[in-house]
């Protein structure tokens, strides 16, 4: 996979799972997904995210998650998503010959709880 379509590829997955949960967040009224009013601040020695039309303090949601991209043949047990040649995986074991690399992506996302 070409990078360009790797980053095309993990990114419009990004913000489609953001988009659902914003949804959600909406219609069940658990929270709000990336709140548009964010403000910044000092609490102490760490910092503070908090939303400036509501007062509330924010959360951030941290992902790191390791993506192969190989051509490989192979056996696993657990969970697999797969993208094309894109595999995202959680814990499990695998008996594999392959050819490819691991890329990491990592980002965050500041969610408002009701």
């Amino acid at each position: 996979m070409k990078l360009d379509d790797f980053v095309h590829e993990s990114l419009k997955n990004i913000m489609l799972g953001v988009q659902r949960a914003t949804q959600f967040g909406e219609e069940s009224g658990t929270g709000t997904v990336n709140p548009a009013h964010i403000s910044f601040g000092r609490a102490g020695e760490n910092g503070v995210i908090f939303n400036s039309q509501t007062g509330k303090l924010l959360q951030t949601v941290e992902f790191d998650i390791a993506v192969s991209v190989s051509e490989s043949a192979s056996t696993s047990s657990g969970g697999t998503q797969s993208m094309g040649e894109v595999t995202v995986s959680g814990s499990n074991t695998d008996s594999a010959t392959s050819n490819g690399s691991i890329s990491r992506i990592k980002f965050s996302i500041p969610i408002e709880l009701s």
